[in-house]
């Protein structure tokens, strides 16, 4: 069975998801390269849905702001509402523009921002040109360090429940909070995320071919649902046609590897990872 339906039905960064299912962007012109997936693992808990997410990296190189890089930790449903989030090299405010590196949440079908809690030091977005959505934003100098990203329900009300975005940063113990996105409830039940989702790597501004795009090597050392208590029990590796792309997972530390940037070889066809 394929595994794109579920992000086919989300309504949410189509050009990305097209990116797969049509071959890839059109290599040439920033009109057709960016946005544009790179990367991309799909994920299967065998736990039909969860409270909690979490999922460990490990950042081997650093990067700068430009080109626009987004690592989206995890794609899927919350209930019957698309979600992602994770970590961007240039997160954009709203009649600002560009802040730096940071994080971001969003979530579909809502343009109402008392759908959203930002932090203090954060930010919240309201738009359409993706479907409309709601996301909280926020400035994190994320570098060349462990992290562990996590969403978790923090609160609930008459009208749904609050997803939480945390960020560990294993080399110095400091977590950190983003703030936190509400999602209705599902017929009458508490909304819960969903099986299948995945992590994937996107190429989103200031870049016109696969040569611009800077060399980075990111690993996910661990992906779990339901508070660490189940690890996911199988990995699916996809690409888009952009060629300077690879993944491959490593037995010895059971981490798979994402590589993209000019000098990089695609060595590992896709399929099954674990």
């Amino acid at each position: 069975m394929s595994v794109y339906p579920l992000f086919l039905r989300l309504g949410a960064s189509i050009l990305s998801v097209f990116a797969i299912n049509s071959g890839g962007p059109a290599i040439g012109g920033a009109e057709t390269f960016v946005p544009g997936g790179l990367t991309y693992v799909w994920w299967k808990f065998n736990e039909a849905e969860f409270e909690d997410f979490q999922i460990d990296i490990t950042i081997h190189n650093d990067l700068d702001a430009k080109p626009g890089i987004y690592l989206q930790m995890y794609q899927g449903q919350i209930g019957d509402i698309g979600f992602y989030f994770g970590i961007q090299t240039d997160v954009y405010e709203p009649d600002v523009g560009g802040r730096g590196k940071g994080l971001i949440f969003s979530r579909w079908k809502s343009r109402d921002l008392s759908d959203t809690r930002p932090v203090a030091d954060g930010w919240a977005q309201s738009a359409g040109y993706e479907g409309d959505f709601v996301g909280i934003r926020k400035r994190y100098a994320w570098t060349n360090h462990r992290y562990r990203l996590r969403l978790t329900i923090v609160d609930e009300d008459d009208k749904g429940s609050w997803y939480g975005f945390f960020i560990m940063d294993y080399d110095n113990k400091r977590e950190d909070y983003a703030g936190a996105i509400r999602f209705p409830k599902d017929r009458g039940k508490r909304p819960r995320i969903r099986d299948g989702g995945g992590t994937w790597m996107e190429v989103y501004s200031s870049a016109n071919q696969p040569s611009d795009l800077p060399y980075w090597h990111v690993s996910i050392d661990g992906c779990f649902a339901d508070n660490r208590k189940v690890r996911a029990q199988q990995a699916v590796s996809e690409y888009s046609k952009v060629p300077n792309t690879d993944i491959y997972f490593s037995e010895e530390t059971h981490s798979i590897h994402m590589l993209i940037g000019k000098d990089v070889v695609r060595n590992h066809p896709k399929g099954k990872l674990f």
